[in-house]
């Protein structure tokens, strides 16, 4: 009950969050032993294809750690053993993209329709808040989600940050 009521209240918070600039990298970096750790208590495996140039973005940590622990889990728990679970990132000129692939089952159309509300859930111990809360982090970092699965074949979540127009060169007025 704990738990749900603490997801809910974070999927509530419509507050400016404290942002720092930061590689997306660096995040990855902290939260992969956790990722690692999960995937070899199910026998999977967890690979990062990480960009070797990539803009700093101005991210709120905390709440970018909780984007990729969720999603990283929802992906490891729709997969099987030996299912690969792949954090990638990507920078073009206005934005710098984080991909999660899973190579799990895949959700059908009408759960790709319902995936953003809150308390809808394919699990049965799931609270059906993560991936709403997950939304509501990458909107409060202006943010864009967009999600691709094939039934049988697994799930990509894209998630887009736009790039700072207003430091063109990396300095702060």
């Amino acid at each position: 009950a704990n738990s749900i009521i603490n997801d809910f209240l974070s999927l509530a918070q419509s507050r400016v969050s404290d942002k720092e600039k930061v590689l997306l990298h660096h995040i990855i970096e902290e939260v992969s032993p956790l990722l690692w750790a999960d995937a070899n208590l199910r026998g999977q495996s967890v690979e990062l294809k990480l960009s070797p140039s990539l803009h700093e973005l101005e991210l709120n940590v905390r709440e970018i750690k909780q984007l990729i622990l969720n999603l990283g889990r929802n992906g490891m728990e729709a997969m099987g053993p030996k299912g690969v679970l792949t954090l990638e990132t990507r920078s073009t000129h206005d934005k710098v993209e984080l991909i999660v692939t899973d190579s799990g089952v895949g959700m059908s159309e009408s759960q790709r329709e319902k995936l953003f509300l809150p308390f809808f859930t394919t699990k049965i111990q799931g609270t059906g808040l993560g991936v709403s809360l997950c939304l509501s982090i990458v909107e409060r970092h202006n943010g864009k989600i967009n999600v691709e699965s094939v039934e049988g074949e697994g799930t990509v979540f894209t998630i887009s940050f736009p790039l700072d127009k207003e430091e063109p060169s990396g300095v702060r007025s």
